[in-house]
């Protein structure tokens, strides 16, 4: 016993010993040559990491130039409609309804507005109460112009779960403007109001669907007439001209899932940057539908 212990520790001071020597026989020079190494991803990483800061510092001021952006449009629109709303009264808006009558070539039969949901969650109850009074008196001047129908679209649904709401005060609005009209305009009929939804776009689809399948006949062709035929049933008409209004400040135009068999022939006006619906806005709108040469395809 004595005999294997001894040669158990003889085997591992040579084994020990034999490491010794290996490892002093490494050259200087490879363990310099890793230092260096070492410290040539150290100078690159510092090298990266004051790019990375570069970059960043970058993207940082293009965002802030964007909000800066974003900050002195509102700011330009919201001091411009109050000085509007200052500037402007009823009887102001008459004389004006009167004037840009006379100098427009044509009128929208059917105006709708888009209420833009990229501010939606910063809205609060009185906003909706203001955009609510504010497309009331638009379907009074739209009713002063002769446009026999105005829609309001609203995709989060916000507008038509105030409905009942919405048309009380439309209607009393109406009302009250058209008794202050003359006796010869007074005969003039009464606008087609309608509220819209994002729902509406879905919903219909799948009625028109439904009808398809169980009003047409197994010899008729479906194709986009028929198809179009249906589409158009039980809804509103095809708008002449859009506003979209109460959105970010961007040139793009976003529909926000209006129902798009609607809006073929939609002349579509981008106001996002306005969050008041005036009677400058409204009127500036007409004048762009007016000046559009519209070939319907050809």
């Amino acid at each position: 016993m004595t005999t294997v212990l001894t040669e158990i520790l003889e085997q591992e001071q040579t084994s020990s010993s034999l490491l010794q020597l290996s490892t002093n026989d490494i050259p200087q020079k490879i363990l310099e040559s890793e230092t260096e190494i070492k410290n040539r991803k150290e100078k690159g990483s510092g090298g990266n990491s004051v790019f990375d800061v570069f970059l960043t510092s970058i993207l940082y001021a293009l965002h802030f130039t964007y909000i800066s952006y974003i900050a002195v449009k509102t700011l330009h629109t919201y001091l411009y409609n109050i000085y509007i709303s200052i500037r402007f009264n009823d009887q102001n808006i008459h004389q004006r309804i009167q004037l840009d009558k006379a100098q427009l070539t044509k009128i929208p039969q059917h105006l709708t507005i888009n209420v833009s949901r990229e501010l939606l969650s910063t809205r609060s109850l009185e906003d909706w109460e203001r955009t609510m009074y504010n497309i009331s008196f638009a379907t009074c001047w739209a009713w002063e112009f002769g446009i026999k129908e105005v829609s309001v679209y609203d995709a989060s649904g916000v507008m038509k779960s105030m409905a009942i709401d919405l048309y009380k005060q439309q209607s009393a609005m109406l009302h009250q403007w058209i008794n202050r009209s003359s006796l010869e305009e007074r005969k003039r009929p009464v606008i087609k109001f309608s509220i819209l939804s994002g729902e509406n776009g879905q919903a219909h689809m799948g009625h028109v669907t439904q009808e398809i399948a169980m009003k047409a006949s197994p010899n008729d062709k479906i194709d986009m007439r028929l198809v179009d035929e249906y589409m158009h049933l039980d809804t509103i008409s095809d708008p002449d001209l859009m506003i979209v209004y109460d959105g970010l400040p961007h040139n793009y135009i976003s529909l926000d899932g209006y129902p798009p068999w609607h809006i073929r022939l939609t002349e579509i006006a981008n106001c996002s940057n306005y969050h008041c619906l005036n009677y400058d806005l409204f009127s500036k709108c007409l004048y762009k539908y007016s000046k559009v040469e519209q070939r319907f395809g050809r």
